[in-house]
């Protein structure tokens, strides 16, 4: 019988339990995912995504390297050991970390998305996000077998940031995407899975689950991003 591993320290369930709960039960989905084979090859993003307007932060040049060094790197040597390949943060998309996003009805035009994108970089709660540290301490395989890294702890600001877009995007008439007791980095997607089948082995991430428990990975804000979700995706921060 294969066993799961779930790592979190018990002082830090005791503080902040809701986002530790939602991170445990996204890990437990993406186990019983890698047990029956149910997670699927990554083909580019829908096009859903391209009437979104997201806000994010992303990182620090030095921030950058470390994720390079201590997780993308050794994402690169499991996908050869395990006959897999992966769109890569920082290579195939933009390392970034989702404060929130809102939907439109339809696609924003362009006048709409730069009436956004100065409305959003005006209030005070995204302008303090700049220089801030985010520890990401949570790495697990999600349903779908993507690789996220997680911060259990999420800063005041971060939720202050949250609750203002959301007043924008409903003053804008435009919805909210729910984004409850997450804060993550989406790390990697996978485009080619064993053809082995065997996920589990992939879902566990051999040695590098509980460095992030030990060392948290300290990720400076550089500037906070805010536009077109698809643009974004497809560009570079």
């Amino acid at each position: 019988m294969a066993f799961l591993v779930l790592y979190f320290p018990i002082m830090e369930i005791k503080e902040v339990r809701p986002v530790i709960r939602k991170y445990l039960n996204n890990a437990r989905a993406g186990w019983e995912s890698a047990q029956d084979q149910g997670f699927s090859e990554f083909t580019g993003f829908p096009e859903d995504v391209k009437r979104r307007f997201n806000t994010s932060v992303c990182f620090s040049t030095t921030s950058h390297e470390e994720l390079a060094n201590r997780l993308l790197g050794p994402i690169k040597v499991k996908g050869v050991e395990l006959d897999m390949d992966f769109a890569l943060a920082g290579r195939d998309f933009p390392v970034h970390s989702t404060i929130l996003e809102l939907r439109a009805n339809e696609q924003l035009s362009g006048k709409q998305e730069e009436d956004l994108s100065i409305a959003v970089s005006m209030l005070p709660e995204i302008q303090k996000l700049e220089g801030l540290y985010i520890n990401y301490d949570y790495l697990f395989i999600d349903k779908g077998g993507n690789i996220i890294l997680a911060a259990s702890a999420i800063p005041e600001q971060v939720l202050a940031a949250r609750q203002a877009l959301a007043i924008v995007g409903q003053v804008k008439g435009l919805e909210p995407l729910p984004l409850t007791d997450i804060l993550h980095i989406s790390i990697a997607r996978p485009t080619q899975l064993p053809k082995t089948q065997d996920y589990a082995e992939y879902y566990r991430l051999r040695g590098l689950r509980p460095s992030f428990h030990r060392q948290p990975l300290k990720m400076r804000v550089a500037q906070v991003n805010g536009q077109n979700a698809w643009d974004m995706l497809h560009g570079s921060l």
